[in-house]
């Protein structure tokens, strides 16, 4: 089993490397610092897990669900989230590296000071999320729901935001987190008002 897996390679040190998994439930696994090489996971659950630290390398994630598990300072590298669920888990100071996010739920997930570094997030939900002073290298934001987000301190400079929902963004008063992006003609309609600006048509 999965979860025997990590257990077995958390207390032995060992990385988990080139893993097949489908349908399997993993609960208050410990699995800090632990390494996972090549893991093919497939609709796994996961329940109150400790991946603090933890590292995907060329890892593929296809609709699995995360469920009050923390991934604070882990590192993500060419590695793909497919339809994923990861709703209130925690991933500050999380390192995304060549990854992608393609579609999945992120709400209310808290991925403050991290980092994503030529990657992808296609498709995904990360309505009222933390991404508080998080830096964005060279990634791309395509269809993103970015609703009630909280991206104080995180400049978006650069990123074609006209496909995504950025409606109830938190952002500074002088809306300098959007300086240099792309927007719509509807999107910077709405920002206006929040300059207590009339929009006449």
């Amino acid at each position: 089993m999965l979860e025997d897996i990590i257990t077995n390679a958390y207390n032995d040190e060992e990385p988990v490397n080139d893993i097949h998994a489908e349908d399997e439930h993993v609960i208050y696994a410990h699995a800090e610092r632990l390494d996972f090489n090549r893991a093919h996971l497939t609709d796994c659950r996961f329940e109150n897990c400790d991946l603090t630290g933890a590292s995907f390398l060329n890892c593929t994630l296809t609709r699995c669900t995360f469920v009050e598990c923390n991934f604070s300072g882990a590192y993500f590298r060419d590695t793909v989230l497919e339809d994923c669920s990861a709703s209130g888990c925690g991933f500050t100071k999380a390192l995304f590296r060549k990854t992608q996010l393609r579609g999945g739920f992120y709400r209310y997930a808290n991925f403050s000071d991290s980092v994503f570094e030529s990657s992808l997030l296609k498709d995904v939900s990360l309505a009222e999320s933390a991404l508080i002073q998080v830096k964005l290298k060279k990634t791309e934001l395509i269809s993103a729901d970015l609703s009630k987000c909280d991206i104080l301190g995180t400049p978006l400079k650069g990123l074609d935001l006209s496909e995504c929902n950025i409606g109830g963004m938190l952002l500074s008063e002088d809306l300098r987190e959007l300086k240099g992006s792309k927007i719509s003609t509807m999107q910077a309609a709405e920002l206006i008002r929040l300059l207590d600006i009339e929009v006449v048509i």
